[in-house]
């Protein structure tokens, strides 16, 4: 019967597996693992008697056997946002597809200091993480995530400018550490492109940006991308800066714009482009 525990409710063993299956612990082990080198006979066979023992591996007892965790240590900023949220969902649904485990530290992404983030990554090594993922959105961390010393592979999510470029970030780290490190983001630029294509589609000449807060690095990846595209496209654009990506502060500052105008007969901009959502929706 599936599921069925021994005596005790013990949690039952691979030796136990093995047993009732009639094979090595070895095969057990083989099975578990994907290995090629089971013949479809024999696993069907194992397979069974996990069923039947409702056998479950032990991560501990693999991670002794095998030295290795199969967990990722997740350090990430933007908790409050939508984008790192969606980014964070992916990297745990796409682990466990891989049969890996992701463990999150949540830090908050302008006043993380270079101190809590080495404390987390030792916290982490503690662990016996096999890797980490630095999911970075603002230059404190991106700062932080560069200097940190691991020994194990990084993976840093972030933009490609900032206070602090990439390749700047990259010589902040011993060249051991720098074999061990990719950085990925989402291509801002191609995003941007996207974007000025609309525009320039529909005739607008005079737009209005609306940056979002400087220390963040997709908002100054995006405003250095719109200005050149701006000026490729003989586009003129204003920016207004935002402290923050908070539709309130879109939106008061659109007000003050029409209230300017108003007073002073100006001409108003025949289009808005915002740098995220929610500033849009203060902006509409």
């Amino acid at each position: 019967m599936a599921g069925k525990r021994n005596a005790g409710n013990k949690r039952p063993s691979m030796f136990e597996v093995a047993k009732l299956a009639g094979v090595s612990h070895q095969t057990v082990s083989r099975v578990i693992n994907h290995s090629p080198d089971v013949s479809d006979a024999t696993r069907e066979k194992v397979q069974k008697a996990i069923d039947q023992l409702g056998y479950r591996p032990s991560n501990s007892a693999r991670a002794l056997a095998s030295h290795r965790s199969r967990t990722i240590g997740l350090i990430a900023g933007g908790q409050h946002f939508y984008g790192p949220i969606s980014t964070i969902s992916a990297i745990e649904t796409m682990a466990r597809q891989h049969g890996l485990f992701v463990t999150v530290s949540m830090v908050h992404e302008a006043l993380c200091s270079q101190e809590e983030f080495d404390d987390l990554c030792r916290s982490f090594d503690e662990m016996n993480v096999d890797a980490f993922i630095f999911l970075t959105p603002t230059d404190v961390m991106f700062s932080a995530a560069c200097r940190t010393r691991i020994a194990q592979p990084r993976v840093i999510v972030t933009s490609t400018h900032g206070g602090i470029g990439v390749q700047d970030g990259l010589r902040l780290m011993e060249s051991a550490d720098r074999r061990r490190v990719s950085v990925v983001g989402m291509d801002q630029w191609s995003a941007m492109a996207d974007v000025m294509h609309l525009v320039v589609e529909y005739g607008h000449r005079s737009v209005l940006y609306f940056a979002g807060p400087k220390e963040w690095r997709d908002a100054a990846t995006r405003l250095l991308a719109w200005n050149k595209l701006c000026a490729a496209n003989a586009v003129n654009s204003v920016t207004v800066q935002c402290e923050t990506w908070e539709s309130s502060e879109a939106y008061g500052k659109m007000n003050h714009i029409l209230d300017n105008i108003g007073r002073t007969g100006g001409n108003l901009p025949t289009c808005m482009v915002c740098a995220n959502d929610s500033q849009a929706v203060g902006v509409a």
